[in-house]
């Protein structure tokens, strides 16, 4: 009899202590959430920045982007315009920590850096980029020209004959 009023008496404490305890652990927390989130924003610049070269050397060779890489590049740009925005954590002129900003603003960085992880996660990519027709083209044109010996068309081609 004792075992099961132990029991429910646990269960009980359990929902009662948990809705209260919640909230405290991200105010205690605050620091490392944002920290947290100042790391994972940093991942995925560098990785944005990362598939932002692979994307330009891919338009240099006449190459279209997937239609996925931009909307991620989009996507991303969008979270770290976002980031960049910051909230006065102060009150009473600098005095003491605002609890109650403390909470809303960690709650906002754990969510934050769940995205953000996901978004980098996502950017990983197999390809960026494929061959068009159009730029197959204008490749065999440019060889073309060249083949023929007329390459004054191309740009930085200036052969000086005999």
């Amino acid at each position: 009899m004792v075992e099961i009023a132990v029991s429910i008496a646990a269960k009980v404490a359990e929902y009662l202590v948990a809705p209260i305890v919640r909230p405290l652990i991200y105010v205690w927390n605050y620091k490392r959430n944002l920290k947290n989130l100042e790391t994972e924003v940093q991942r995925l610049k560098d990785r944005r920045d990362a598939v932002k070269h692979m994307a330009d050397e891919a338009r240099r060779n006449a190459e279209d982007i997937e239609e996925n890489v931009n909307n991620w590049l989009y996507e991303t740009s969008k979270i770290l315009i976002e980031e960049n925005e910051s909230a006065n954590m102060k009150c009473f002129k600098g005095l003491c920590p605002n609890p109650k900003k403390r909470y809303q603003e960690s709650k906002k960085a754990v969510k934050k850096a769940k995205a953000v992880t996901g978004l980098y996660e996502e950017g990983k990519f197999d390809r960026i980029s494929y061959k068009t027709d159009a730029g197959a083209k204008q490749y065999q044109a440019h060889i073309q020209v060249f083949m023929n010996g007329n390459n004054n068309n191309l740009p930085g081609a200036h052969i000086v004959r005999p």
